[in-house]
């Protein structure tokens, strides 16, 4: 058994808590087979990886060259026997909900794992923070994507 850097935190509800957004998007991201489906240590990892192509692709189309940060919670998850991430991600004051959507479908599908998405407008963010939490714990190799969430703070 081997600790991964993304459930080092004892209590899960100390990374959600923390984390304000004002216009969030609460984003799932489906994978191909080989990692949705994968065994081994390379799966999290090629995951994580995944996530940072996706996000840096989405900051370049959002910001072009500023160095803002997109501030975003995501956790990687294995539902229905299926790896997948979960993103709330905070929508850029400058940018339209109807762009943004189509940019963060576009730089999903553009990573090189990412086939799919789901997303939706955040009317309850403390409902989507409980459920982000429910397979956060330390005897499991999901959770947060500590390497590729960010926050303001």
């Amino acid at each position: 058994y081997k600790m991964r850097s993304l459930v080092r935190r004892k209590n899960g509800s100390h990374w959600f808590d923390d984390f304000k957004f004002y216009r969030p998007i609460f984003f799932t991201g489906v994978l191909n087979d080989r990692l949705g489906y994968g065994e081994g240590d390379f799966v999290i990892d090629d995951i994580v990886k995944n996530n940072r192509h996706f996000m840096n692709e989405l900051h370049r189309r959002v910001y072009k060259k500023s160095k803002t940060k997109i501030p975003r919670l995501i956790v990687i998850e294995r539902g229905k026997g299926r790896f997948h991430t979960h993103m709330i991600l905070e929508t850029p004051e400058h940018i339209s909900n109807e762009n943004y959507l189509h940019l963060i479908q576009h730089s999903w599908l553009k990573s090189r794992d990412g086939i799919s998405v789901s997303i939706e407008d955040v009317t309850d963010i403390k409902g989507i923070k409980n459920y982000l939490s429910k397979e956060v714990s330390l005897h499991s190799v999901t959770g947060v994507d500590v390497k590729n969430s960010y926050n303001y703070l």
